[in-house]
């Protein structure tokens, strides 16, 4: 089973302090909120306010692409990480986080992400320029309602961008060694409240496999 996004960035203007907690990019968050009893939504997310322009002429109406809803637990499961992933790298690249994050997020890994990003709102401001591609190549179900679900991320096309001056810093190392931009991330999805929730990177900085 296979699932693929791509999720696209403007082009817009981190010391390795500011991104300490990466884990290209979920890994090193996973390494600070494992294991924690943090609130669920002790903080809630900012959605930000799109502008919109008026216009006298009238537009026609796009055609929405029709796609079938997901079926198996399988298949909902893999759909949660991805609307999850999507709404995180969005939050990387803005340093906003939107309300759907409590859509497709819950317990550590909805903490942590609001955590990371006000790292990269913090001077010195740092933010994720360019596309992930992410590919679920793998879903493992649990009892109890839970499932492993093994990400392939690919970040080739991303750069971490200080707003300041624009400039490229280096890419994210863990005890020295550069991490690989592609690489596999494990997610554990539950299901909560009648849908499956992200609710934390179980994948260590020292146990990233490329993919």
């Amino acid at each position: 089973m296979t699932n693929r996004t791509r999720s696209g960035t403007a082009r817009r203007s981190r010391r390795e302090r500011a991104v300490v907690a990466l884990s290209v990019v979920s890994t090193l968050m996973c390494a600070a909120s494992c294991g924690g009893n943090e609130p669920d939504n002790g903080n809630q997310p900012t959605d930000p306010s799109p502008t919109s322009a008026t216009s006298d002429t009238t537009e026609p109406t796009p055609t929405e692409p029709t796609t079938s809803e997901p079926a198996t637990d399988e298949e909902k499961a893999a759909a949660a990480l991805l609307g999850y992933l999507d709404v995180r790298d969005k939050a990387y690249a803005t340093g906003r986080i939107s309300k759907k994050l409590n859509k497709y997020a819950t317990g550590q890994e909805h903490f942590a992400l609001q955590q990371f990003v006000q790292q990269l709102t913090s001077p010195p401001e740092t933010r994720f320029q360019g596309a992930w591609d992410h590919d679920v190549i793998n879903v493992d179900l649990k009892s109890g309602g839970s499932a492993l679900v093994t990400d392939c991320e690919d970040g080739s096309d991303v750069n971490v961008v200080r707003v300041a001056d624009s400039s490229v810093l280096p890419w994210i190392k863990f005890e020295g060694k550069e991490l690989p931009r592609r690489l596999e991330q494990v997610y554990r999805v539950e299901m909560t409240g009648g849908r499956w929730k992200v609710s934390s990177a179980e994948s260590l900085p020292n146990e990233v496999a490329e993919c």
